[in-house]
């Protein structure tokens, strides 16, 4: 089946990178998002829809391969295409190419429809995706597996969920995590290394009001060239959110 691809070449704000001139790994991800989100819009499927019917499109997991981080004020090309889905899970791609056409970032995703009144998973809604075009499958796309982690003594450091972290499904907005997680690593740490890949696993959504706290594990491999961090968001004794991220030296 023919994708149907939404394309954007936008320019990265200066006001969006970090010491090293590089877009930030959650506005970076908000860039691409937007262009989904257009996307949705456009083909009746958007949040307009959805809320009408008390539901939003909630992530899952994603899986990111970056080639390398763009550069502040850097002219890049965003796209989106949905994949596939199936009865409950809709599978999106996003990629990032720079003016030579070279790809920087490539993102896969599942998503839900959830419930507001529920705040549950539903089945896809095929009134709503009728317009989207994408491979109907029967199959439950597998993500790389993230280890389990004891992470008792870890690093931690606790975030105050703001008004300003809350997005329109009524809970923290799925890009504040990654801040989260990279900001309770060390700054000599971040100056050092530099992401290749991010898997993250969704649990449990974080509310308003709520202190959820940020643990980090560290471990380097073998090649001393390269660390992984295991990072884990929790509130109380309820896991949101587990992730793993393979850093290489700058």
């Amino acid at each position: 089946m023919a994708r149907q691809i939404l394309s954007r070449i936008q320019r990265v704000p200066f006001y969006e990178v970090n010491t090293f001139q590089e877009w930030h790994v959650s506005t970076m991800l908000n860039a691409m998002l937007a262009v989904a989100d257009d996307q949705l819009d456009q083909l009746n499927a958007g949040d307009e829809v959805m809320h009408a019917k008390a539901l939003g499109w909630v992530i899952t997991q994603y899986h990111f391969d970056i080639q390398r981080f763009p550069k502040s004020k850097e002219t890049v090309t965003l796209s989106s295409w949905a994949d596939s889905y199936n009865q409950f899970f809709s599978y999106r791609d996003y990629q990032m190419t720079d003016a030579m056409g070279q790809e920087l970032v490539h993102i896969n995703s599942s998503w839900v429809m959830m419930s507001f009144k529920t705040r549950k998973m539903v089945r896809v809604d095929p009134e709503i995706v009728k317009n989207v075009i994408a491979d109907p499958i029967r199959s439950v796309k597998k993500f790389p597996r993230i280890p389990k982690k004891d992470y008792t003594g870890a690093q931690q450091k606790p975030y105050r969920v703001r008004y300003f972290d809350i997005d329109a499904n009524q809970h923290v907005n799925n890009v504040h995590y990654f801040d989260w997680m990279i900001d309770t690593l060390d700054l000599a740490f971040i100056k050092k290394y530099v992401i290749d890949t991010i898997d993250i696993r969704y649990e449990r959504e974080v509310k308003y009001g709520e202190t959820p706290v940020s643990s980090v594990i560290v471990e380097p491999d073998e090649s001393d060239k390269s660390v992984t961090t295991y990072h884990q968001i929790k509130t109380a004794d309820r896991v949101n959110t587990e992730c793993e991220i393979h850093w290489h030296l700058r």
